[in-house]
C-alpha cells in the first residue's frame, strides 16, 4: 500500500456521517468541516504548537517538528478526498488491499465510481494543477491566521473551509453548475441567458484581475480547461460546443464579461456527470494542498495571533 493510503480507508462510523451527509444533501464543505471536526475531537492531534519552529533548538528537533506537521497534513489531505469521493452517486469505499496507485487523484475518482482512462486521467490531473491554490486567497488568508494562533491542524482546516463556502468564493462553483444544467435544458437558451443577465443572478463569468479586454482576453485559464475537456471526452464534443455557446451568448448581450475558471470547472464536472456538491467538493481538494501549505508555513513565524495591517477604528476619543 502506498504511504499516506490509510487515510483513504474509512471505518465504518465515518462511512456512515459521509453516506447520511450524502442523502441529506450536505453542502461538501459542510461535510468536509464536519469530518475535520471530528477528527479535532479524536484527540490525535496536538497543538500546532508542538509543530512549530523554535530558535535555538537543534536543526534536527526543528527538521522533525516540521516533518510531523506534514505528514497530519498528508493525511487530512487523504482523509477529506475521500470523503468527497464517497459522495458521489455510485461511489464505493475501497479496502486497504485495494489502493495500489501511488496517485491520490486516481484513488479519489476510483472510490468516486468515475471510469478513467489513462488520457482521461492525465487531463484531469492538468485541470486539477489549474485551480491550485494561487495567492493568499480568503480561505489561505484565514489558514495562515488560524495557524497563527496554534489551533489544531484540523480547526486551522475548518476556519479556512467555512470562508471557502461563500457564495462570492467557492460557492459560486455549485450555482455554476446549476445554471449550466438548466441551461442545456432550456427551450431557448438565448432566453436564458439573458433572463439571466437581466436577474444578476450570473455565475461562472468575471474576474477581479483577468479582465476580458482587447489585451488579455479574459482568463487564459478557461479556454485550456474547456480544450482539455474537450480532448478527454470526444463523444460529448455537442455538448461542450453547446456550452462555449453559452459564453459567446453572454459575451454578445454583455460585452466584456467572460468566463471564469467556475466555468471551466462546471464544464469538466458536467462531462465526468458529477453532482454540484461533489464538484464543489473536488474544487475544494484543488485547494487543500495550499491551504494546508500555508498552515504548515506559518509555523516558521513567531506564534502570536496574526493581524492584518487595517487602521484600528476604536469607539472613544482621547
Amino acid at each position: 500500500m502506498p504511504p499516506g493510503a490509510a487515510a483513504f480507508v474509512l471505518g465504518a462510523d465515518l462511512l456512515a456521517v459521509v453516506r447520511s451527509a450524502a442523502q441529506a444533501g450536505w453542502g461538501a464543505d459542510d461535510l468536509l468541516a464536519e469530518v475535520l471536526l471530528r477528527e479535532h475531537r479524536s484527540g490525535a492531534y496536538p497543538s500546532l504548537r508542538e509543530h512549530e519552529f523554535v530558535p535555538g533548538r537543534a536543526p534536527e528537533e526543528n527538521r522533525q517538528a516540521r516533518r510531523r506537521a506534514i505528514e497530519e497534513g498528508y493525511f487530512l489531505l487523504g482523509r477529506l478526498m475521500s470523503c468527497v469521493a464517497l459522495m458521489n452517486e455510485g461511489s464505493a469505499p475501497l479496502a486497504a488491499c485495494d489502493l495500489d496507485s501511488p496517485c491520490p487523484v486516481a484513488v479519489t475518482l476510483r472510490q468516486a465510481g468515475v471510469a478513467m482512462t489513462p488520457a482521461r486521467l492525465a487531463a484531469f490531473r492538468q485541470f486539477m494543477l489549474v485551480h491550485a491554490t494561487h495567492g493568499l486567497n480568503p480561505g489561505e488568508f484565514t489558514a495562515r491566521i488560524a495557524a497563527s494562533v496554534r489551533t489544531t491542524f484540523p480547526q486551522a482546516l475548518v476556519a479556512s473551509l467555512m470562508v471557502r463556502a461563500g457564495k462570492v468564493h467557492a460557492g459560486a462553483l455549485p450555482e455554476c453548475m446549476r445554471q449550466m444544467a438548466t441551461y442545456m435544458k432550456a427551450p431557448s437558451r438565448q432566453a436564458f441567458v439573458a433572463d439571466l443577465l437581466r436577474s444578476g443572478a450570473l455565475y461562472g463569468f468575471g474576474h477581479r484581475i483577468h479582465k476580458h479586454d482587447r489585451c488579455s482576453g479574459g482568463d487564459p485559464r478557461v479556454a485550456f480547461q474547456v480544450a482539455r475537456a474537450r480532448d478527454a471526452f470526444p463523444e460529448l464534443a455537442q455538448e461542450v460546443a453547446a456550452l462555449e455557446e453559452f459564453t459567446r451568448t453572454v459575451e454578445r448581450i454583455r460585452p466584456g464579461l467572460a468566463p471564469n475558471t467556475d466555468f471551466g470547472a462546471a464544464v469538466w464536472f458536467h462531462c465526468l456527470g458529477l453532482a454540484p456538491q461533489v464538484g464543489a467538493g473536488v474544487f475544494s481538494i484543488n485547494r487543500l494542498p495550499g491551504l494546508v501549505a500555508q498552515v504548515i508555513n506559518q509555523l516558521d513565524f513567531k506564534a502570536n495571533a496574526l493581524r492584518p495591517p487595517l487602521a484600528a477604528n476604536l469607539p472613544y476619543t482621547l
